[in-house]
């Protein structure tokens, strides 16, 4: 799940795209884009798509779920250009020299 900004609407169905762990960067992922899903905001996202899609608990609240992506994305940025799921499948998984 990411904002939907000007990068994120380039993406389209069969990208292939690389994934880089952040902060450390030491780890990348080809992945292939499977579908994609738009909501106007991450409220509306956890409330249709289960959170264990994204790796969390099935517990956990959307509450929480929201939390967590307003530590990466800001609120004016989720509003100004929604929020899109990314559906991807694992390609290939490396780790990157430092």
């Amino acid at each position: 799940m990411r904002i939907n900004d000007l990068k994120r609407q380039q993406i389209k169905l069969g990208d292939i795209i690389i994934l880089t762990r952040k902060p450390e960067a030491d780890q990348a992922l080809n992945v292939e884009v499977l579908g994609l899903s738009y909501f106007k905001n991450f409220t509306d996202l956890f409330r249709t798509l289960p959170p264990e899609l994204f790796g969390w608990p099935v517990a956990i609240r959307v509450e929480a779920q929201v939390a967590r992506m307003h530590e990466y994305y800001a609120e004016k940025e989720e509003l100004q250009y929604g929020v899109v799921a990314i559906h991807i499948r694992l390609l290939t998984k490396r780790l990157l020299d430092q």
